[in-house]
């Protein structure tokens, strides 16, 4: 496909935007390192306010210089302006499920669970980066990504071990080698919720995203243990909390690259007719891409008229395999 010839941007108007961007994203760093301190309704909802407005002009100046490299960056710096684009093209209904899930602990604060199966045939890791952006433009959020192996000799211990490296002050685990048993599990997972709990301030967001859940899939073991006891036991210690820190909030994201065992979780741990149940796991359903999603998004992000659109939605679909999003992916890199 050959491109439009576009003017090259303006090297000054970019630089300065720019610098502008730094200073914004300063400001709302310090806007939020202030909120943390403040104790008072009226000054912390000024505050609130202020930053925002910083994350609107933020917004606003990342994409002016968004637009600047699309239109006349080199093909690397196209690729990877239109990729950071990708969370936008689709995943409706999977974002609308996460917003209404999290819609109801946003302002009161608490803990949320969510599932996203399917996520290396669906395009997860964009889906990711949505929830991402939208959490970070809500609160000040610190993200705690884990992973899981198969050469694992506990899942539990891994999963607590993992989230005490992301923890000031976590007490050091009795166990470092051999199989830890129940009791010393049991006390470190205690210790961890605890950590974590103490380290929450009012407006704080932690997500915790477990990848390559694949793994614990099979593992009722894990399961059982997360739900009844680690949970269980976080959301208890929670409510402690949000009395002093309003709107604290956990959030708990599982990522499967295929799709979980039902024998290990059944519908009954499902949230039923979006009911949320800060006990029960929300299921975020993920989606092939559609023709109408490929011609929507070039439309915002592409730059290209609307002959140019028409013909390549057509060409990037028909490559896709049926809207694999990996496909559609290649084949925008490819074409655009």
């Amino acid at each position: 496909m050959t491109h439009a010839k576009i003017d090259k941007p303006n090297i000054q108007l970019r630089e300065a935007l720019e610098r502008h961007l730094a200073a914004l994203i300063e400001n709302r760093q310090i806007a939020i390192n202030e909120l943390s301190r403040l104790r008072s309704a009226v000054e912390r909802n000024q505050a609130e306010r202020e930053i925002e407005d910083l994350q609107e002009q933020i917004d606003k100046t990342d994409q002016k210089i968004s637009d600047l490299t699309v239109e006349g960056g080199s093909d690397d710096e196209r690729a990877r302006a239109w990729e950071a684009k990708l969370p936008q093209i689709d995943f409706k209904p999977a974002f609308k499920a996460f917003k209404k899930g999290y819609g109801k602990i946003e302002q009161s604060g608490g803990a949320g669970l969510f599932l996203l199966q399917n996520s290396n045939s669906k395009g997860g890791q964009w889906c990711i980066q949505r929830i991402r952006t939208f959490l970070d433009q809500d609160g000040i959020l610190l993200a705690y990504p884990l992973g899981f192996s198969k050469n694992s000799r506990s899942y539990i211990f891994d999963f607590l071990y993992g989230l005490h490296g992301y923890l000031r002050n976590a007490p050091v685990p009795e166990i470092i080698a051999g199989d830890p048993t129940a009791d010393e599990l049991s006390r470190y997972a205690d210790a961890i919720v605890s950590t974590l709990c103490d380290s929450l301030r009012g407006g704080s967001i932690v997500l915790i995203e477990l990848k390559q859940c694949d793994f614990i899939c099979r593992q009722h073991q894990f399961f059982a243990w997360f739900l009844d006891q680690f949970w269980t036991a976080l959301n208890e210690r929670l409510q402690s909390v949000l009395r002093e820190y309003p709107k604290a909030r956990i959030i708990v994201l599982m990522v499967v690259d295929g799709t979980v065992v039902h024998e290990y979780l059944p519908p009954s741990l499902y949230v039923s007719k979006g009911k949320f149940d800060n006990q029960k796991i929300v299921d975020l359903p993920l989606h092939n891409w559609t023709r109408p999603d490929i011609k929507l998004w070039l439309k915002t992000y592409s730059g290209l008229s609307y002959l140019d659109i028409e013909t390549t939605a057509d060409i990037i679909y028909s490559a896709s395999a049926g809207g694999n999003p990996d496909n559609i992916y290649g084949a925008m890199m490819k074409y655009l």
